[in-house]
């Protein structure tokens, strides 16, 4: 792994080099890393005199042993930038499969993606030998298969 000169420069390379995203997008963030293993973006100072137990601003990856994993939240953010590593999903039934924890077959390098449903990102997804398993948190799994399936 390179020898980064900030912590700044190391999240811009991840999500420019796994997800295509261009530095300049995220160039008006402030990035913190709390504990060691979760970093946090804001684009704005934290008000003097406000106690917290958390950064301000939104968790967007967390430390793994083989590097970052990235939010759902923040792909969902940054979802207009995300040229790369994305898991287009156009049928209803292999997106519910998806949301339902089992992976699917699909052609993309090994690593962490965005799943894609028509465009949109819903979240994060993790791709191994030619299948694809979401890691969105579950309460949004939930929402996203009550939209698909207004009846259930």
């Amino acid at each position: 792994m390179p020898d980064y000169e900030n912590l700044h420069d190391e999240v811009a390379s991840f999500f420019s080099s796994r997800f295509g995203v261009a530095r300049e997008v995220l160039d008006q963030l402030t990035f913190v890393e709390r504990g060691g293993k979760e970093i946090w973006a804001t684009s704005a100072l934290t008000p003097t005199g406000i106690a917290s137990n958390r950064p301000a601003g939104v968790r967007i990856l967390r430390r793994m042993p083989h590097g970052f994993k990235p939010t759902t939240v923040f792909l969902c953010l940054l979802a207009e930038h995300i040229g790369t590593s994305r898991v287009e999903v156009d049928d209803v039934q292999l997106l519910k499969q998806l949301l339902l924890g089992r992976p699917i077959q699909y052609e993309i390098d090994d690593g962490y993606a965005a799943v894609s449903y028509r465009g949109d990102i819903l979240g994060c997804a993790v791709a191994k030998g030619g299948a694809v398993r979401a890691l969105i948190p579950t309460q949004k799994r939930r929402e996203l298969l009550g939209c698909l399936d207004p009846e259930s």
